[in-house]
């Protein structure tokens, strides 16, 4: 669980210079510093995606997303940055924030904000990263920040909660672009379990403002990505219950309930509105005894209810995935391996598959 994360593991700073590697498909090469292909790439789909490059980080990807023009990847990773890459080679295009570079102590966190969520929004030009905001070590509440692109400039950040319990798990725009969902867990101790109850918190907020629109009435278990279907009918959330739950937009009615792929940690639509790809996400011990589910990407068939996984798997939990929205690629990101020099993880890394 992140709460865990946030409070158990170390962080030691160093100088972050993510080191972008690509590995093309041995049909593609590099020549002048423009990828050039042939013209026979051998056919690919999600039963069989074909690996066409990969960006390594210096520390694990929380979140990633494409642009609608499917220009542009933004990725984050746990050591707060958020990156822009160009979404067709891997290159470095922008670095929208800094972190804090000071020494510390094991165990001792940067303030700053720790991103789980990205979002484009509709027409491209706004970007927004959602997560917890971490000060003095400890968790004080969460925010959205949105940025220019492609200038990279900050508009705006906008405050979703001011709870120490309440985690800050996904954005999305609205269809229309003119709102923001967020999707929160909210923890508390069981007075009867001597454990902790978990609800589910999604807000709606206006994106030019950030004023609070719409407070949705709290789920019985915690709300780990939100998204919307690519028709722009239903809105989905990925929850704590192992549930996947469709919301028609208009009335704010429940309309549908699949089962997940364990926690449903981000989830994304395949464009033609068939597929919703998934990850289980970090911090767990396994489903149901299995470390395997943990390193791949599930798929479920919105029309049969069937879930799957891609049979390419990360060397890490999969933390991150994303559709781009031509169709054509998959990217999954992973929060890499723990090291015990460190005391963090280490070496995340973001796949970029053809699936046709």
């Amino acid at each position: 669980m992140k709460k865990i994360a946030v409070l158990a593991m170390s962080v030691v700073v160093i100088m972050i210079l993510p080191a972008v590697s690509h590995l093309h498909a041995r049909n593609r090469e590099s020549a002048g510093g423009q990828i050039q292909q042939d013209f026979q790439l051998r056919k690919a789909s999600l039963a069989d995606p074909a690996l066409e490059f990969e960006i390594k980080h210096e520390t694990g990807v929380t979140a990633i997303a494409f642009s609608p023009d499917n220009k542009i990847l933004a990725v984050a990773a746990d050591d707060y940055t958020v990156q822009l890459f160009d979404a067709r080679t891997g290159r470095l295009w922008q670095r929208l924030n800094e972190p804090d570079r000071g020494a510390r102590a094991p165990g001792v966190h940067p303030d700053g904000q720790r991103v789980y969520s990205l979002a484009f929004s509709p027409d491209g030009k706004t970007l927004a990263s959602a997560g917890d905001i971490i000060k003095n070590n400890l968790l004080d509440g969460g925010q959205v920040t949105l940025w220019e692109i492609p200038s990279g400039k900050l508009l705006r950040t906008i405050i979703v909660n001011k709870e120490i319990t309440t985690y800050t798990n996904s954005v999305v725009f609205t269809p229309d672009g003119r709102g923001l969902v967020t999707g929160m867990a909210r923890y508390a101790p069981s007075a009867s379990s001597g454990r902790h109850t978990e609800t589910g918190v999604i807000k709606e907020w206006d994106a030019q403002t950030g004023a609070l629109e719409r407070k949705w009435e709290p789920l019985n278990s915690g709300v780990h990505s939100v998204t919307f279907s690519p028709d722009g009918q239903f809105m989905v959330a990925g929850r704590s219950d192992f549930t996947i739950n469709f919301w028609d937009i208009k009335t704010r009615e429940w309309r549908q309930t699949l089962p997940g792929m364990s926690r449903s940690f981000s989830l994304s639509f395949s464009p033609d509105g068939k597929t919703l790809a998934g990850c289980v996400g970090p911090n767990l011990p396994g489903v149901a005894g299995q470390i395997e589910p943990l390193l791949k990407v599930h798929l479920l068939d919105l029309e049969t209810g069937r879930d799957e996984m891609m049979p390419a798997s990360h060397r890490s939990f999969v933390t991150a995935v994303a559709f781009s929205p031509d169709g054509q690629y998959l990217a999954s990101g992973d929060e890499g391996l723990y090291s015990t020099s460190s005391h963090r993880r280490e070496g995340g890394m973001v796949k970029i598959w053809r699936i046709k």
